[in-house]
């Protein structure tokens, strides 16, 4: 049996307990996989603490220049959506003022 997500129904109490249950077991599990590699590695407590709730602390120059990209390609897709969007609706000064212009008239 295939399960579907209904992207219009409504969240209800049970649904959103079990939304933070799921984030919140995540969360302590991958929290858990970053301490036991970092403890593997022979690192103190407090610089597994320190990397584990500050991943820019370890990064490479490498990694900020493709978080970089990451950041530009998104704003780059919001700007585009936001200019498609403008381009598609009609203007609303315009077909007020038509209106206005054709009851007069008649």
């Amino acid at each position: 049996m295939i399960y579907t997500i209904n992207i219009n129904a409504i969240i209800k109490g049970v649904t959103v307990v079990k939304l933070i249950l799921v984030m919140t077991l995540l969360s302590i599990g991958l929290f858990s996989v970053i301490i036991s590699m970092d403890l593997l590695m022979g690192l103190t407590k407090k610089s597994m603490i320190a990397t584990a709730l500050n991943p820019f602390k370890v990064m490479e120059a490498t990694e900020y220049f493709i978080l970089f990209l990451l950041f530009l390609v998104y704003i780059v897709d919001m700007v585009g959506a936001y200019l498609n969007k403008k381009r598609q609706s009609p203007p609303q000064q315009n077909s007020t003022q038509q209106n206005n212009e054709g009851a007069s008239k008649g």
